[in-house]
């Protein structure tokens, strides 16, 4: 699955959507992907795209791979990136102000 960050730079829910259903992501470049996820969740290309067909021609190679390992990225969204992972962090910042 193609994936993009949002005009804003922002990265949207069907990033966590993609992982809970065990697509493997394809997405630009960026330093904001490692803030968030570990280094193998995404497969990245350039922002001018002149590595895109290398990258989704590595895909296809190791698809078989790159599949078996979609099982932990989906582990790990649905242990740190569903919406009940996100009520319960903002109630511990709300709850560590009171």
């Amino acid at each position: 699955f193609i994936n993009t960050l949002s005009p804003m730079n922002l990265i949207s829910p069907r990033f966590f959507e993609c992982m809970a259903s065990r697509a493997i992501i394809l997405c630009e470049e960026s330093q904001i992907y490692q803030k968030i996820f570990p280094n193998h969740i995404c497969i990245t290309f350039k922002s001018n795209m002149s590595d895109f067909e290398e990258k989704l021609e590595f895909i296809f190679n190791n698809y078989a791979k790159l599949y078996q390992d979609t099982l932990e990225i989906q582990n790990y969204a649905i242990n740190n990136h569903t919406w009940d992972k996100r009520v319960e962090l903002v109630m511990n910042k709300i709850n560590s102000l009171i």
